[in-house]
């Protein structure tokens, strides 16, 4: 085994080599991959939707980039000999097969998983201008290739597109990927060998950019209509006064000696029920107070709960409008529909999920994200209207749209601060809201 053989080589294992190119280029291929990954996060797409993307889109891409090359330059020989397009030492690779190999992929991942192939693609492929300005500059350090101004229009595209136009509060969605395509088609004027053989490709790229700059291709695109998810308590149903009911039993039996302030009781709305009893009673049985405040609490649905002024009028406008609509609370789904059907609201809602439906509740954005799942919608077309802070952030951690809806004035700056895209404290007020012409993530994008 020799390390450093000569200055391209890093390691011969007999007949085996492995460039320093390769290592570099390997380098590269992690540095958007992690870049990639953090800007999905901020958007809401888990970790493990991203790793399966960007695995599968490099796989995807570099076996179209073979074949690609395999096609346009020597199919025949190819063709007499197919395994001769595995052997990876014979000829070279297609970037622009590369590219158009990870986009198919990546389209049919995300309409699989019901992901936004823009909102996608924008937060992915400007990093690919940092990987190839890594790789194109190593190439010239190594072997002289005269690659490095290829490498330093690469560098200027990546900062100029993902640095300097993703902090732009202009930009639609699709913007950043058709600047990139624009980009992409620049640096592939200055390669010969691509310049020769891809010509008509190149000029597509560009094209499809500059109409996607222009907006043209959204006159093309469908829009749908965004699912519009609700919390439950303080957004349609007031069960405020149930709530508090319900804890005052249990301070009464359980901490006698503790004086139920207004603080007290205005704290347990949002929470899960668990961890607010948690909090107050330490010392008792989590699952028995539970279970004696569900009882106290169905108890008082009777007489204390009803629906907030104008969520009939606005479930009623939204549904005749084609908006599909489903309720996330922290309440058990059965406590959930006995409200909503005592209210008569329950029929409006496709989905209804409750906290033992969820492993991690809010500002968890999971039960969101499996409400949009089961409606077979994307979280990248919806709303989330809720009175929280908690509401707020589940939203945000989602990168969806938030509604804050004012009810108790004694949380208002709390939910102010916690800047949901829009806030109202009429819910009619969101008929307007929906009629707006963006799109519906939390940085309408």
């Amino acid at each position: 085994m020799i390390y450093f053989l000569n200055n391209p080589v890093f390691l011969k294992l007999g007949n085996l080599s492995i460039e320093w190119l390769t290592i570099w280029g390997l380098i590269s291929v992690h540095v958007v991959f992690l870049i990639s990954r953090e800007m999905l996060k901020r958007e809401g797409t888990a970790y493990s939707y991203s790793e399966d993307l960007f695995i599968g889109t490099l796989v995807f891409g570099i076996l179209f980039s073979r074949f690609v090359f395999c096609l346009m330059n020597d199919w025949n020989l190819y063709l007499s000999n197919p395994i001769q397009i595995l052997d990876l030492r014979v000829g070279g690779f297609s970037l622009l097969g590369g590219l158009l190999g990870g986009l198919i992929f990546a389209e049919l991942y995300c309409k699989m998983n019901r992901l936004s192939l823009l909102r996608t693609s924008d937060a992915i492929i400007p990093n690919l201008f940092c990987g190839y300005a890594i790789f194109f500059i190593a190439k010239e350090i190594l072997y002289e290739t005269y690659s490095f101004y290829i490498g330093g229009i690469c560098l200027l595209g990546f900062i100029l597109i993902s640095i300097l136009c993703r902090c732009s509060k202009k930009r639609k969605r699709g913007t950043l990927t058709y600047l990139s395509l624009i980009w992409f088609g620049i640096v592939s004027l200055f390669v010969k060998s691509i310049r020769n053989q891809y010509m008509c490709g190149i000029v597509i790229l560009i094209i499809v950019g500059i109409i996607g700059i222009l907006g043209w291709m959204e006159r093309i695109m469908k829009k749908e209509k965004p699912l519009i998810l609700f919390d439950l308590d303080g957004t349609l149903l007031d069960t405020q006064p149930a709530i508090f009911y319900s804890f005052t039993k249990l301070f009464e039996h359980y901490a006698p000696q503790t004086e139920v302030s207004e603080e007290i009781l205005n704290s347990v709305l949002g929470p899960s029920l668990e961890s607010s009893i948690k909090k107050y009673f330490p010392k008792e049985d989590t699952n028995k107070l539970v279970n004696e405040y569900r009882k106290h609490n169905i108890e008082a649905h009777g007489t204390l709960v009803k629906s907030m002024d104008g969520c009939k009028e606005l479930l009623e406008k939204l549904k005749a409008d084609g908006y599909r609509m489903a309720i996330i609370s922290a309440k058990r789904k059965d406590i959930v529909e006995l409200g909503c059907r005592q209210c008569g609201i329950l029929s409006y809602f496709e989905v209804i999920l409750g906290s033992e439906e969820v492993e991690r509740h809010k500002p968890d954005p999971e039960g969101l994200l499996k409400a949009c799942q089961l409606m077979k919608g994307s979280k990248d077309h919806a709303i989330y209207v809720g009175d929280s802070v908690s509401d707020i952030q589940a939203a945000k951690n989602a990168g969806m749209y938030s509604i804050g809806y004012i009810f108790n004035p004694a949380r208002k700056q709390q939910l102010l601060d916690s800047k949901p895209n829009a806030c109202v404290d009429n819910l009619l007020d969101i008929i307007e809201i929906v009629k707006e012409d963006h799109t519906w993530t939390a940085n309408l994008m």
